[in-house]
């Protein structure tokens, strides 16, 4: 299953995990060596690792945050624009985070990932063409092209968040939105 990156192994993890069982302790920890070899290499451990965050130990773990746009902005879309990041452990397949905008009409809603190919979303019938495809370790980069498109600005303050108990420094993502 190791050799293969199969996705049931995080399957197992899980059983072998709530079993608790010490006959299987070291497929147990054979099995946690190689989520934390391969989860170092994600996405969103790059991304924490680069704002000095540090994770709960334990699987399974996440992180929400929203950001929406400054009340009082002309264009009407900013009263219920917003962008919603999730960080969260990588799945067997890698798969470590998601960014969405939406809107309370619908007119938008587009997500992306770690697999993501599409630079591009659609706010009511038009496409509208993004500069590269949205990426954690770009988000500033999205937020300020997401402005220029919608000539609003994004509060950079957490308008909302989540962090699974056990993070350590989680503040340093608030102070790399502001800065």
């Amino acid at each position: 299953m190791k050799a293969s990156k199969n996705s049931t192994l995080s399957l197992l993890r899980r059983i072998l995990h709530l079993c608790n069982n010490p006959a299987y302790e070291k497929q147990f920890a054979e099995i946690e060596d190689y989520f934390r070899n391969l989860n170092r290499e994600t996405t969103i451990y790059k991304w924490l690792n680069k704002l000095g965050v540090t994770p709960p130990p334990t699987y399974n773990w996440e992180l929400i945050f929203g950001l929406r746009a400054e009340a009082g902005t002309d264009y009407k879309l900013s009263d219920n624009l917003y962008l919603l990041v999730k960080g969260f452990e990588p799945d067997g397949k890698g798969k470590s985070f998601e960014i969405e905008i939406s809107n309370r009409e619908k007119d938008i809603s587009e997500r992306w990932n770690d697999f993501s190919d599409e630079s591009l979303f659609r706010f009511k019938t038009q496409k509208i063409q993004l500069k590269n495809v949205p990426d954690i370790l770009r988000l500033k980069d999205f937020i300020s092209e997401l402005e220029e498109i919608f000539g609003l600005k994004f509060e950079r303050k957490f308008a909302f968040n989540y962090f699974t108990k056990g993070f350590k420094k989680k503040e340093n993502i608030q102070k790399w939105l502001v800065e």
